[in-house]
């Protein structure tokens, strides 16, 4: 396993993801706190492969951009998740990510709607500047990943807002397909080449991904649970659902 510690590394793209934080609409307080959370740090630990901080900006991007929906529209009902408009927020996140083809009169409100929401414009962004480093067959797998992770986001709504909180079993088949596998698609772009499709999809290689995505969102349930509990509506948490 190759390891690297490059601190100067990871605080040049925490500062410059700071400012794009700023740039996408994000408040001083809000890209503080996402300079706090050293997105920089973890894509530098995450792709020892990689000491372009352009390139390692790609990761801080877009997991910064995945974090804010889940926090914002999915998880914390401080910051204004509710699961009644998690499922209409999700399809302009997906608008934003890869947008349709002009819609005549339709479209400048759609473009407006995504404009005025500082997550949808960081969504949006993201892929834009995946797009300057990757080939549009990457583009697609990470948008295409992001969308599996946002069913399995409108699951955890219904159960959410219904109070019918899943068995174990059925809470892990929808975690499989939300887990840290989204991230994982930016390997090969943020390295510098491209797996084929053949491969990057085989099933040996989806199985390996899957199992490690899971393992780290496994683990980010246990250590959640506090911060879970104390929510007016908890979130669905593996903890949780055995417990």
């Amino acid at each position: 396993i190759t390891e690297r510690f490059n601190e100067p590394l990871a605080d040049e793209v925490d500062d410059r993801l700071a400012v794009w934080a700023l740039e996408c609409g994000f408040d001083e307080d809000e890209a503080q706190k996402i300079r706090k959370v050293r997105f920089g740090r973890l894509v530098m630990l995450a792709h020892p492969d990689c000491d372009d901080p352009s390139r390692l900006l790609i990761g801080a991007k877009l997991n910064m951009a995945w974090w804010a929906a889940d926090d914002y529209y999915a998880d914390d009902s401080e910051l204004g998740a509710d699961p009644k408009l998690l499922p209409p927020r999700l399809l302009l996140a997906m608008t934003a990510m890869d947008p349709p083809p002009p819609a005549g009169e339709f479209t400048p409100p759609l473009e407006a709607a995504i404009a005025e929401e500082r997550v949808l414009v960081a969504l949006g962004r993201g892929i834009d500047y995946l797009s300057q480093y990757a080939t549009p067959e990457q583009v697609q797998r990470t948008c295409y990943a992001t969308f599996s992770m946002f069913v399995s986001w409108g699951a955890y709504a219904a159960w959410r807002y219904t109070g019918d909180y899943p068995p174990a079993w059925k809470y892990l088949a929808a975690r499989q397909h939300d887990s840290f596998y989204t991230s994982m698609t930016l390997i090969d772009p943020i390295g510098g080449y491209v797996l084929p499709p053949d491969l990057f999809f085989d099933p040996r290689v989806r199985h390996a991904a899957f199992l490690a995505g899971t393992a780290v969102v496994l683990v980010n349930d246990l250590l959640s649970v506090a911060k879970d509990l104390a929510d007016e509506q908890p979130p669905v948490n593996m903890v949780l659902q055995i417990a």
